[in-house]
């Protein structure tokens, strides 16, 4: 999302529409890998409800159970 589109909810709601799609066509877990240094990102993802699966020196590994 560029900078100056922050803070407007548009990154939640697209990542709420996904989640929902997946959940809808029977997935029941969704995995995702973000920077260490991208705090807003793990914040946002912990707010949408995913949980931290490991952490490496780059990466935190999350996920969020969809059923």
């Amino acid at each position: 999302i560029r900078s100056n589109m922050r803070g407007k909810k548009i990154a939640s709601s697209l990542l709420t529409a996904v989640l929902e799609n997946l959940k809808s066509r029977g997935f029941k877990f969704c995995n995702l890998e973000v920077r260490t240094n991208n705090t807003n990102a793990i914040k946002l993802y912990e707010n949408l409800g995913f949980k931290i699966k490991s952490i490496n020196s780059n990466s935190i590994f999350m996920f969020k159970e969809l059923f």
